[in-house]
């Protein structure tokens, strides 16, 4: 009798613990987060940073050729071509941190997305995206968080709000 309570005891606490190098089904995808800058007028301005997967950031300045979602979806060939013009950073998110926010952004994908509002012209564009991957249709759907600058956009659910507060205030 002791013997079989060890042994479920043991097959409990096996099934129910994870593995440290254990990948999460959730972050099933390479790119979660982007913050960036782009500005046409005067002169040309591209830069910003992606989060992974792993919680590593990478930055991008002016890369050339980079892929912009279309219609708000990105390929998955284009967001790896994306990927291989990417400087590392020394920064990595906690993973609980990421996994936190990433599992708040399936909610910001169905919140409501403000008019834009034109606020300037010349000032650019600063904006704060998520991204959901669908393996079915290799595609990425960009989430908008916020963009400010010449256009004022904002997504208006409490989700989106929070990601936007968390990203800005991640400093590398």
């Amino acid at each position: 009798m002791k013997t079989k309570t060890l042994f479920i005891l043991f097959l409990f606490i096996f099934f129910n613990c994870k593995k440290e190098n254990e990948t999460t089904p959730l972050l099933n995808q390479e790119v979660l987060f982007e913050v960036g800058f782009i500005n046409y007028a005067w002169f040309f301005e591209h830069h910003g940073a992606l989060i992974d997967s792993a919680g590593k950031v990478w930055h991008y300045d002016k890369p050339v050729n980079w892929h912009f979602p279309t219609n708000g979806y990105i390929s998955s060939t284009d967001m790896k071509e994306n990927i291989q013009k990417l400087d590392a950073s020394n920064y990595t998110i906690n993973k609980d941190s990421l996994i936190k926010y990433f599992v708040k952004l399936k909610k910001a994908a169905i919140g409501e997305i403000s008019e834009p509002i034109n606020r300037g012209n010349d000032i650019g564009y600063f904006f704060w995206l998520g991204y959901i991957y669908d393996s079915k249709t290799g595609m990425y759907k960009e989430i908008i968080l916020k963009v400010t600058g010449d256009t004022y956009i904002e997504n208006k659910s409490v989700e989106a709000k929070e990601i936007y507060k968390w990203l800005n205030c991640l400093k590398d």
